[in-house]
């Protein structure tokens, strides 16, 4: 504060002075005085003075002497000289604090968002409008028709909605109803959904609804053929439904000869360029080829029909014997074969009792039998191999001249009757495995038989080398016995005693 001096004082005013005068020692003592700080300066109660500009200070900063608390003390409050005026910044670039002359500092560890470059004259990185490594643009912090807030590129799919770019909204699970160019869509918009859409003609018809086209239906699906939208111009001309019958299951009208089968009023259509015609599995009038339906489809393998031919069997085929379809008009039976194996005669005109093939070894009185001579029985079984079993007639031990035969010991007989009787518990009792048996002896005779009934037992041969015996292969047997691969009815009429499909196993 500057000192002024009175340069003149009024008579009247002495008087008072002077008391006042007398009256300031004591108003010192109750009242704080102001501090001097030099020449021609002097600061109020209360405050100092700077040590180095003349200015009053509140507080220590400014005293030229860095008390604690302060970064410096260089005698002034003046910002920009090295130690700011409030001393608490030496103003270096990189310590935290934005000092006079600086546009930032975030300081070496601040950690801050937004970066100050290196000279504190700048703010770097995104938003600041200038573009650096690392974006792809930067034109401040709001979305522009050019460069996202986050400074990358506005792209539909990016995450982020760009009103300024014009976008509605971004595809996400979230908004199904977004589409792929980030508008909101609907059907008929021109744009495919592929959350709600398979696909979307556009063509301007209205708000919702698509135009219908040989690939989209007006509802935005795909068109399929039972969708119940009839769509001409995928060349659809109706819908398969109850309401409509004559529809084709490819959306066309149809009608029997087509060649597709409609459903609703054909069990099938064998037509073929627009006609109608006969098949293995379908008739001419589009149903489904059976013996007995009264239509005699000849693809279908069939000859006649037993409903309007009295000479055609239950399978569709005219009657023939040994066809294994009884005509009960003109046959007695029909076991699938003309042979005389199986349960019905060669001519179909009986059923046959069913016999076993028999045979006979007769001894010739005055012949005799001499040592050494051979009774042989051939048998051939169901799959055809033959097997000989040989029997010798032995006068004079040792034995046999072959051990496989089967030694008949006629030492001592002379009788016809007995030698007989001794042949036939031979092959009784030595040789099960010809299944030919011994049914009995009459006089000098043995009766044969086969084990088995039927014609099976018509293939056993017997033959001798003895010019004492007569011998007669098995044969007359009947029935049963058919071999592989002749027709059949039953399982009986088999050698192997399986039927299958009509043929012997």
């Amino acid at each position: 504060m500057r000192k002024e001096f009175l340069s003149y004082v009024r008579p009247g005013f002495i008087s008072i002075l002077a008391v006042t005068f007398l009256a300031l020692p004591l108003q010192s003592c109750l009242q704080p005085t102001s501090v001097d700080c030099g020449p021609d300066f002097t600061c109020p109660a209360g405050m100092k003075c700077a040590a180095k500009q003349d200015k009053c200070i509140e507080d220590d900063c400014g005293d030229n002497i860095v008390q604690p608390g302060e970064v410096c003390d260089d005698g002034n409050i003046i910002d920009g000289d090295g130690c700011s005026s409030k001393c608490h910044s030496l103003e270096l670039c990189g310590n935290g604090i934005a000092d006079k002359g600086e546009t930032c500092d975030d300081g070496k560890e601040n950690g801050q968002k937004n970066k100050c470059n290196k000279e504190c004259t700048a703010i770097t990185g995104c938003g600041n409008t200038v573009k650096e490594d690392g974006e792809a643009c930067d034109e401040g912090t709001k979305n522009t028709a050019t460069c996202n807030r986050d400074c990358s590129p506005p792209r539909c799919g990016d995450g982020l909605i760009n009103e300024a770019a014009n976008e509605e909204c971004e595809p996400s699970d979230a908004d199904p109803f977004c589409n792929i160019n980030c508008t909101h869509g609907f059907c008929g918009d021109g744009i495919v959904n592929l959350k709600k859409e398979e696909c979307d003609s556009g063509k301007g018809i209205s708000h919702g609804k698509s135009a219908l086209t040989s690939t989209c239906n007006d509802d935005c699906t795909i068109p399929r053929c039972g969708d119940g939208i009839i769509n001409k111009a995928a060349g659809e001309d109706c819908e398969p439904s109850d309401t409509d019958p004559f529809c084709n299951i490819n959306c066309t009208y149809g009608f029997c000869g087509d060649g597709l089968v409609n459903p609703k009023k054909e069990e099938c259509d064998g037509g073929k360029d627009g006609k109608a015609a006969n098949t293995a599995t379908c008739n001419i009038n589009c149903t489904l080829a059976r013996c007995g339906d009264g239509y005699v489809n000849k693809a279908a393998d069939e000859e006649c029909e037993p409903s309007v031919d009295s000479s055609c069997n239950a399978n569709c085929k005219l009657t023939n014997c040994g066809d294994g379809a009884w005509d009960f008009w003109t046959e007695a039976c029909d076991d699938g074969n003309t042979d005389d194996c199986g349960t019905c005669s060669r001519l179909c005109d009986s059923y046959q009792e069913v016999l076993r093939a028999t045979g006979s070894i007769a001894l010739l009185p005055h012949e005799g039998i001499s040592d050494g001579n051979l009774l042989s029985i051939t048998t051939t079984s169901s799959d055809g191999e033959a097997k000989t079993t040989v029997f010798e007639f032995d006068k004079t031990p040792p034995g046999t001249s072959s051990p496989s035969h089967i030694r008949i010991d006629i030492n001592n007989l002379s009788d016809s009757g007995k030698i007989a009787t001794k042949i036939a518990n031979e092959l009784n009792i030595q040789a099960p495995e010809t299944n030919v048996s011994a049914s009995k002896v009459k006089s000098n005779t043995v009766s044969l038989q086969h084990k088995f009934m039927g014609t099976i037992g018509n293939e056993t041969s017997i033959t001798t080398t003895s010019k004492g015996l007569y011998v007669m292969g098995l044969s007359d047997g009947v029935g049963v016995g058919c071999s592989a691969g002749i027709g059949c009815k039953y399982n009986m009429d088999c050698k192997s005693g399986v039927c299958d499909s009509g043929k012997c196993k």
